[in-house]
Parts: C-alpha cells; structure tokens; sequence
C-alpha cells in the first residue's frame, strides 16, 4: 500500500468515525421508507446514510416504514464485526407490546447460518484462491469469495408469528418477509429485511419496542460442522502468538494467519488481535430501542 493509498484510507475511517459520533445510538425517529425500496442488499434507496450508530453492536442502522411493510437495513464497517455477523446471524425481535423482553414477540434470526454450508463455501475459497497459503487472499479473491458466502445466506428463522408456525422459511415466501445480505464496494457488509406489517399487527400511533442482536460464533455447531467434514484445521501451541493456526468460527477467521478474513484479510483486515477480540466474536451483543410507525403526510 503506497503512501497515498494509505492516507486516503486513513482520511475515510477518520471522516467515518467523526459522522458515527454525531449519530445517537438508538433511533428515535420515525421514518417513512424511499419510494421503490428494494431488499437487495444495495443502499442506493437510503443513500447510504443512517439513523443511528449502535457502539453495542457496531454497525449503522435505520428503522422505518411504509403503509405495508416494517423495513431494517444494518451496515457493518468493521471486518471484524462483519466476519462475526456472517459467522452467527442476527436476531431482530419486536415487542408490539412495548416490553423489553422477547416473551411473547416477534423474532426473525437472519441470515441464518449453516455452518457446514458456510464452511465448503470458505473451504473451497481456501483451495482455489491459489497463490500462497500464508498470504492475504488479493481483492479479486475477497470479491469472490464474499459473493459465495452471501449466496449462501437463503433463509430465514421465524418465532412467535401468530399466523405463522414456528419455521425455517426461505427468503423466497408466501408471507411477504424479505431479506438480503451482500457487501458494498467498499467492503462494509449490508443486511435488509421487510417484515409486513400486518403479520405482526402493528397499528400506527402504537410504541413498539425492537432489539437487534449480534448472536456470535456457535463454536459448537462449527467444530460439529468440522467433525462431519472430517477435515479440520487444529490448533497449535503457537497459535495465539501468531505462530500457527486456531479456528474461530466456521473458518472465518483463522487466528495468526492471515489467510482466511471475508472483512479484507490480513491482521488488519478482520483478524482478532487479542482474546478480548476473540471473546467479543464469540459472545453475543445487542441492545434495545423503540419505534413508533410513521405516517405520511
């Protein structure tokens, strides 16, 4: 990376930052959502601008609607917090009864995870990004390897819908419910989801409260997911030292190698850089806001 390369993106992160700390941390406003939304994963509608920036869970967010249908776009700068995003879902959980508690409320877990699935799909980036194992895969390969993973994320998980059993859906349903993941062009992931309203009966002039949560990594289901694979990467004495390799979540990340990184690769690009960083993808995180429907005047 030469030295103007460098100070461009310094400048960017630094102008990020500063537009991060003049945003609240939960959305208070009522937003009528862009005309001719589309849930494709692209933020041209929203111009790419956002109601709130959660420290929580570290992403951007907006909240809004239209007469039919609840809308929630995210967008995760952080490779890091990207790689865990992708590696254990999001749950967004709205309380019509304005309780913060998902007794008794909607849940949608998206993008659901399928470890083994997600697991080929890093494993065959892995075999066929050639060049050196040891080395951070170049952008063609990240490009490439994004586009597999996202394609992968095809349903959705739904508790506490009424009319609607308790399920695995795909985001190709009868109901109305949407969602899309998919990176920008600058790397940053996207999440959108459109929920109808009249599935969940929220009324306009009703408070409802809403949680967004970043699951974290099931290490469980990843080792599971390895051992039916019966091919795993195993960790060495060195490895938090930078001397080998850990797995940490479906082979989304790969501990003291920089091989393996869907946020950019390399240590700097979405690569734990301590336990506290390693804990952070393994434990859940989220918080708790409220919204009220908007109408168009």
């Amino acid at each position: 990376m030469n030295k103007r390369t460098f100070s461009a993106l310094l400048l960017g992160l630094l102008s990020l930052s500063a537009f991060a700390q003049k945003l609240p941390g939960t959305q208070e406003a009522s937003v009528w959502a862009p005309a001719n939304i589309k849930v494709d994963g692209k933020t041209l509608e929203w111009n790419d601008t956002y109601q709130a920036f959660n420290k929580n869970i570290n992403v951007f967010y907006t909240v809004a609607n239209d007469r039919d249908n609840l809308y929630f776009v995210l967008k995760s700068v952080d490779p890091m917090n990207s790689n865990k995003i992708i590696a254990g879902g999001v749950n967004l959980t709205i309380n019509t009864a304005d309780k913060k508690s998902d007794k008794d409320a909607f849940v949608l877990i998206f993008p659901l995870i399928n470890y083994a699935n997600l697991r080929s799909t890093m494993m065959q980036g892995m075999r066929t990004g050639g060049g050196n194992p040891n080395q951070a895969p170049d952008s063609a390969a990240i490009a490439g390897m994004r586009k597999k993973v996202v394609s992968t994320f095809k349903e959705i998980k739904l508790i506490g819908f009424k009319d609607i059993p308790d399920s695995v859906i795909s985001v190709y349903n009868e109901y109305g419910i949407k969602g899309y993941v998919d990176f920008d062009a600058k790397g940053s992931l996207i999440i959108e989801m459109a929920v109808p309203l009249k599935v969940m009966n929220i009324k306009t002039g009703s408070p409802f409260a809403y949680n967004v949560k970043l699951n974290g990594i099931d290490v469980n289901a990843m080792m599971r997911a390895a051992r039916i694979d019966g091919d795993m990467v195993h960790a060495s004495d060195g490895a938090m030292g930078g001397g080998g390799d850990r797995v940490v979540g479906a082979q989304t990340v790969v501990v003291g190698s920089p091989r393996m990184s869907m946020g950019g690769g390399g240590m700097s690009g979405g690569m734990p850089r301590s336990m506290g960083d390693i804990m952070g993808m393994l434990s859940p995180t989220d918080f708790w806001g409220k919204y009220t429907l908007a109408e168009k005047k």
